[in-house]
């Protein structure tokens, strides 16, 4: 699973319109971490705002047209120049631990109770949030096909089988008792119109088809 948000990365679409959102944190016991980062996967940009009795804010401005959501991560540092490769990197050495929370960019409340464990932390408010906590959930539990049952017009589930599908297909890190090619059909052709119609729908179904 520690591999999986790096891929799914690569997999993200960006937002439908051009909007600005007021992402909003408290932390409950603030000890070294000083600043909070806001990391877009879309842009590879990095929004850096100081944590000030225990609270930080962000604007972030989703400005690509052409997909259906943006996402990105939160992650806390003791200094301004903290970067994301820096965290994402400690993933790779023992102990193993992710210090980032991936979110949806879009209006919310993070509240993190222990900043040496952001990755748990609850995100309040929003869709795309909740729909991307179900995705986590998901690839713990294994169960796909209940996913996009749940969410078949989710701006994230035509993001999520695509990267399903394409690491089924090319990397072998998703391993399927019971699902085929035509279960991924099958599982497309479930979702809403909107999201088949979408650029990223019509992108999946080309894949699919091969």
């Amino acid at each position: 699973m520690k591999n999986f948000w790096f891929y799914f990365a690569l997999f993200i679409a960006t937002s439908a319109s051009a909007q600005t959102y007021t992402i909003k944190g408290h932390i409950k016991n603030q000890g070294y971490n000083k600043y909070a980062f806001l990391y877009s996967y879309a842009d590879s940009s990095t929004k850096v705002c100081p944590i000030v009795n225990h609270e930080f804010n962000f604007e972030a401005e989703v400005k690509r047209s052409n997909k259906l959501s943006e996402g990105g991560v939160i992650y806390l540092g003791a200094s301004q120049s903290v970067s994301y490769e820096s965290v994402k990197a400690l993933r790779a050495v023992p102990p193993f631990i992710d210090y980032t929370r991936p979110v949806g960019i879009e209006n919310f409340t993070i509240e993190i109770d222990d900043e040496e464990n952001i990755k748990n932390a609850v995100v309040i408010g929003g869709d795309l949030n909740k729909q991307r906590d179900d995705m986590q959930a998901t690839i713990i539990s294994k169960d796909y096909e209940g996913f996009f049952k749940r969410n078949p017009d989710a701006s994230i589930s035509v993001s999520f089988l695509m990267a399903l599908n394409r690491m089924w297909k090319f990397s072998g890190m998703i391993r399927f008792k019971d699902l085929s090619n035509d279960d991924f059909l099958r599982i497309y052709n479930s979702l809403s119109e909107r999201l088949k119609n979408s650029e990223d729908g019509k992108k999946l179904s080309l894949e699919l088809s091969k």
